[in-house]
């Protein structure tokens, strides 16, 4: 199964709305001066104030690094062409150590905390490149890459010294293994079994599930995800799946959502949900399970979109663990994570639109009801336009028009989002009975240009309970993680959520009854429009 092509696709609606506000806050904000950008790579960084968060320069290169993947997610999502790319990446080649660092001198001797956050900083700037080289096929940054991948593979072993894990706290190799997903894009590129080695050895490191932070976690495990795309590993996908059984029973909340650390605690972050929404929707691609694309929807509309500040920037909301959510958008300048959500968010947007649609060569999938176009190669020489046309959720009705070069037969499998009541689907206004398979309607036809397929859902409205446990009773750093024993019935907190479809409504837990009312729109956040109902 493929998602769409960069360039293949044009989003419209909610979706483009919240990436332009992306846009508009990565592209005119003083903050990503290019003093600012580069000062994580030297080798003797520069405190920067107002603007410098206490540890970013920790995590070498996680600045520039993800400042250009937004960038990058940006002129894909957008199809433009933004001069700054280059300009940051060219900045930043200059920068790197004969040896392939960035940044201070290391020795990855001291089991020193910064060794593992460079690891995790350098893992964006590997990506970056990677991204670069795919855009312009300039050699300098696919070198680039390689120079920094050689440096890992030689400092690696480091990590798993018993000494070395001693002295770090729980889940640290997370932070080591979320280079993953760069390696193996460097194989896919290079085609060098030493690159695929290395990829190996990173699955066999990475931690199964336990009480760690959920952005590195999930970005270790969308690596997996990519080296089962690459190998067709049974294995890889097993200790995946397995893995997300865990996580969707103890972690994801009732809205969709998750926490900054598993299983729960007091905040989300806008990296983590970005994360869910990317692992879920490489699990669909992985299995085809309709459950999957489910997940990936709610975790967007209830918790990512729900981390937009009104700047267009992404924060983390507090108090989630008691059914409130106070968030950036209360506090638009103070609280948004422009050093790392803000980045990061924009990277999810862009992967949820290139799955709106997914194909091969004789099935296209319909997953996520946002208003689109989209126009690829489903077979050699046969070219296929496809329009959706919808306002879902807020209207009921979605409309499919299927464009054709020619007449031709293929499957078309529309997702029956698992909290619909009743759908009824018509093919050019007359009643079609599908076959339904792993949450989708299937019709398989010949196709011809001007096809419409008209899908009605009736939405339905739910109320659920769900028992937290285990809770974190800290929001700092996953170095000083502690849970709540469960004693007794005060010590656990009852989640209710009341929903409609995929949306949120309103969540409350026993302990602090309150109810937070969705933002639909972004229109909505400037005028602040958030109602609190004790």
């Amino acid at each position: 199964m493929k998602e769409l092509p960069y360039g293949s696709f044009k989003v419209f609606g909610e979706l483009s709305r919240r990436m332009e506000k992306s846009y508009h806050r990565l592209m005119t904000s003083k903050i990503y001066s290019l003093g600012y950008l580069l000062n994580d790579t030297l080798s003797a960084p520069k405190q920067i104030e107002p603007e410098a968060h206490p540890g970013v320069f920790g995590h070498t290169g996680q600045q520039s690094g993800r400042y250009l993947l937004a960038l990058i997610a940006h002129q894909c999502f957008f199809g433009l062409q933004i001069p700054r790319i280059e300009r940051i990446a060219k900045a930043v080649l200059v920068e790197q150590r004969p040896d392939g660092n960035f940044g201070p001198l290391r020795t990855i001797s001291s089991a020193h905390r910064d060794d593992f956050c460079c690891m995790s900083g350098q893992s964006w700037l590997l990506k970056a490149f990677l991204e670069l080289y795919l855009l312009f096929k300039e050699q300098p940054y696919l070198e680039a890459a390689m120079r920094l991948v050689d440096w890992y593979k030689r400092v690696l072993p480091a990590f798993d010294r018993p000494e070395y894990k001693t002295q770090q706290p729980p889940g640290y190799l997370s932070w080591v293994t979320m280079n993953l997903d760069g390696v193996v894009l460097l194989y896919r590129i290079t085609k060098k079994e030493k690159y695929l080695d290395l990829a190996n050895y990173l699955a066999d490191l990475t931690l199964p599930y336990g009480p760690f932070h959920t952005h590195h976690f999930l970005s270790s495990y969308r690596g997996l995800l990519d080296l089962y795309e690459t190998t067709k590993s049974k294995d890889v996908l097993k200790k995946v799946t397995s893995t997300w059984g865990k996580i969707k029973k103890e972690a994801v909340l009732p809205t969709g959502g998750i926490c900054e650390l598993f299983p729960i605690s007091p905040r989300d972050e806008g990296c983590s949900e970005a994360d869910l929404v990317r692992v879920a929707l490489s699990l669909f691609r992985a299995t085809g399970e309709g459950e999957f694309m489910d997940m990936a929807e709610r975790a967007l509309l209830n918790a990512l979109f729900m981390d937009q500040v009104p700047n267009g920037g992404f924060t983390f909301r507090k108090n989630i663990d008691r059914g409130r959510a106070t968030s950036g958008f209360l506090h638009a300048g103070r609280d948004e994570a422009f050093h790392c959500c803000t980045l990061h968010a924009p990277q999810a947007l862009l992967k949820a639109a290139q799955h709106l649609i997914t194909f091969n060569s004789d099935t296209v999938w319909i997953n996520l009801f946002f208003p689109c176009s989209a126009r690829f190669e489903l077979q050699k020489d046969m070219l296929l336009e496809v329009n959706v046309q919808t306002r879902y959720p807020q209207d009921e009705f979605i409309q499919i028009i299927i464009n054709p070069q020619r007449k031709q037969k293929f499957q078309l499998k529309v997702r029956i989002p698992e909290f619909v009541n009743f759908t009824e689907i018509s093919i050019n206004n007359i009643y079609t009975e599908p076959t339904f398979e792993k949450g989708y309607a299937s019709f398989s036809r010949i196709w011809k240009k001007g096809d419409r397929v008209q899908v009605r859902f009736t939405l339905r409205y739910r109320y659920e309970k769900t028992q937290l446990n285990n809770i974190h009773t800290t929001e700092d750093s996953e170095s000083n993680v502690k849970t709540t024993p469960e004693v007794n019935a005060k010590k656990d907190r009852a989640r209710q959520t009341f929903s409609y479809g995929p949306l949120c409504l309103a969540s409350e837990s026993n302990e602090a009854p309150l109810a937070l009312k969705p933002i639909a729109s972004v229109s909505e956040y400037h005028n602040f429009d958030v109602r609190f109902i004790h």
